[in-house]
């Protein structure tokens, strides 16, 4: 099934595998139109849903990451962007993808509840975000403080990528994570916004900043790490959800 979004590579942070778990949570669904709620540059989500036929719309506030979304889906005519908030976007939507948002947001229930209004009868909500106190988080506080100055040199990778063309997930870099969700406060909320949760995979086990520069390492000695990206993510299936970095939901309202 990898093959199916081959353009997006496996990471630490399981871009492929988000890609493949939504795909799953949709293809039920008869020509679904889509909403992609804080899809950034669109690379890694927006876009290669689009080339796989379906109808997609991508919302962000951040003007030149949606510049540069619009740009790539010039030859893409079931894509769409849109610079601004829900009320910029008109209609109602068989799937809204929340990927990697709600903890950037300041009132994440008041943005449930305005995303099932934006749904459809019978639609779905796909929601992923990090575990509030997973590995991830875990490294991105020692990161923030430069703790073996990994921040400054994963900040060095970032900005060489996207000096080379690479691909991106957003332009933004002023949007930090003020919420850390529990795996109780993340159930409680979903139900407090009238939700509940259809499908649930965990994502990935390590992810951050330390473990992306150790693999970034191990290339440069050109030492293989495709085994050891495909381990990490196979392990969050075997892990209790408590113990790995990232979660991801197929919701339905009740």
């Amino acid at each position: 099934m990898t093959a199916l979004f081959s353009e997006v590579p496996e990471t630490l942070y399981g871009l492929n595998k988000r890609l493949l778990f939504i795909s799953e949570a949709i293809a039920a669904l008869p020509d679904p139109s889509i909403l992609d709620i804080g899809c950034g540059t669109g690379e890694f989500l927006t876009l290669p849903l689009a080339r796989q036929g379906w109808r997609i719309t991508g919302l962000d506030i951040h003007g030149a990451s949606i510049k540069r979304a619009s740009t790539l889906a010039a030859d893409l005519p079931g894509a769409s962007f849109v610079c601004g908030t829900l009320n910029d976007v008109a209609g109602t939507f068989d799937v809204i993808i929340l990927s990697e948002v709600i903890e950037h947001v300041i009132d994440p229930h008041a943005l449930l509840e305005e995303v099932r209004l934006k749904l459809k009868d019978g639609g779905v909500l796909i929601l992923t975000l990090p575990n509030g106190y997973g590995p991830f988080e875990i490294d991105q506080i020692f990161s923030k403080r430069n703790f073996l100055w990994i921040r400054s040199l994963y900040s060095w990778y970032v900005r060489h990528a996207r000096r080379k063309g690479k691909a991106v997930a957003t332009f933004n870099e002023e949007s930090p994570h003020i919420n850390f969700f529990s795996w109780r406060t993340i159930h409680n909320l979903i139900s407090a916004s009238g939700f509940q949760v259809v499908t649930f995979r965990a994502r990935t086990f390590i992810a951050g900043d330390y473990a992306s520069v150790l693999i970034h390492a191990f290339r440069l000695l050109h030492i293989p790490t495709d085994w050891l990206i495909k381990c990490n993510a196979s392990a969050a299936d075997r892990l209790p959800p408590r113990l790995v970095s990232g979660w991801m939901f197929a919701c339905r309202a009740r």
